[in-house]
């Protein structure tokens, strides 16, 4: 066989670009490799990224937010949500505070027809000690014009008789004054602890709300950055062994062509 025949069947066994008549192995298997797009342990194509990193722009590494709209875990997930022990949105206020408008914290007044214990309830009350309204005064003093401190004369055609009835009036007035204190004393702090009840029962509510719901989206993002996690490194894995193919596909076709270039060599010498 000529030597011109030996060299046509050569480039037509091989792609005109790669110069394996001119090439050693060493520099064929450099060509050969050089022509794949990427090499062991990174990435295959521009939407795929080395392992361990992350696989497009919505995603990120492991253990970060995974998009715009995800946050790292102990954070909030949006807008109206925050960390565990603040306030959920605008409407809510962190624990122990107000709840509303028309609440106050524990211990202090609910709202403004409502004092705190031992002060007067709305505008008709006053102090506990106090007269409860104009016509009364405080235990010890005359109740009104028409009457006088006990001891004394109501007028000259008054008789002792009088001065009983005026005492015992008086005593009575005292006995009065003195229950509806105690009375205006007693619903004040039923109501005040009633209120201070309802205010704790509902801002433990909220604090349960609050830690169910950070808890819930705690787990929610763990879940789905550990599904992430084993989703990408199982996609790491594929890329990875697709990769390892690949090369070792092109390191099988490099031996071949280098076992074809020494064959078709040694025809050329001879």
């Amino acid at each position: 066989m000529s030597q011109s025949r030996k060299t046509s069947l050569f480039h037509k066994a091989f792609p005109s670009n790669i110069p394996l008549y001119s090439a050693s192995p060493a520099k064929l298997a450099s060509t050969l490799l050089d022509e794949r797009e990427s090499f062991v342990g990174e990435a295959t194509d521009e939407c795929r990224v080395p392992v361990g990193e992350a696989l497009g722009d919505c995603r990120v590494p492991v253990g970060e937010a995974l998009d715009e709209c995800r946050v790292p875990v102990g954070e909030a997930l949006g807008e109206c949500r925050v960390p565990v022990g603040e306030a959920i949105d605008e409407c809510r206020v962190p624990v122990g505070e107000a709840l509303g408008e028309c609440r106050v914290p524990v211990g202090k007044a609910l709202d403004e027809c409502r004092v705190p214990v031992g002060e007067a309830t709305d505008e008709c009350r006053i102090p506990v000690g106090e007269a409860l309204g104009e016509c009364r005064v405080p235990v010890g003093e005359e109740l009104d014009e028409c009457r006088v401190p006990v001891g004394e004369a109501l007028g000259e055609c008054e008789s002792l008789w009088e001065r009983n009835l005026m005492n015992a009036e008086s005593l009575w007035e005292r006995h009065l004054v003195s229950a509806e204190s105690l009375w205006e004393r007693n619903l004040m702090n039923a109501e005040s602890l009633w209120e201070r009840h309802l205010v704790s029962a509902e801002s433990l509510w909220e604090r349960h709300l609050v830690s169910a719901e950070s808890l819930w989206e705690r787990h929610l993002v763990s879940a789905e950055s550990l599904w992430e996690r084993r989703w990408m490194s199982a996609e790491s894995l594929w890329e990875r062994h697709l990769v390892s193919a690949e090369s070792l596909w092109d390191r099988h076709l490099v031996s071949e062509a280098c076992v074809v270039q020494n064959k078709f060599e040694e025809i050329i010498l001879e």
